[in-house]
């Protein structure tokens, strides 16, 4: 039995816009977190700041280029693995720009 493979390009897309929630929850978060939390005037606030954007980092890291590595590291797809990266690259870019559009329009 033939098993029905997944373009990588719908691959890519899939892993930009989970990306892409994830970065608006975490924007979410920053923007409200003194209404929802209340102010920090101690080191906690900025450490925990600093905390995020690290974690964040990792997060975003593993989404965009763990199933790329995972293709060229166990299956040697390395023509896969590019379709991937291109296809999440493409299209955090058209996001960018629709958000860049949306912006200059709303202001």
């Amino acid at each position: 039995m033939k098993k029905n493979k997944i373009s990588p390009v719908i691959i890519g897309v899939a892993q930009a816009t989970g990306l892409i929630a994830y970065c608006a929850a975490v924007g979410a978060v920053m923007l409200n977190g003194n209404r929802w939390f209340g102010p920090t005037p101690s080191f906690l606030g900025p450490m925990l700041f600093l905390t995020l954007f690290v974690f964040s980092a990792i997060v975003c890291a593993a989404m965009f280029l763990g199933y790329p590595f995972y293709l060229f590291w166990e299956k040697k797809d390395l023509p896969t693995a590019f379709k991937v990266i291109a296809s999440s690259t493409v299209t955090l870019f058209v996001f960018v720009l629709l958000t860049l559009t949306i912006l200059s329009l709303v202001h």
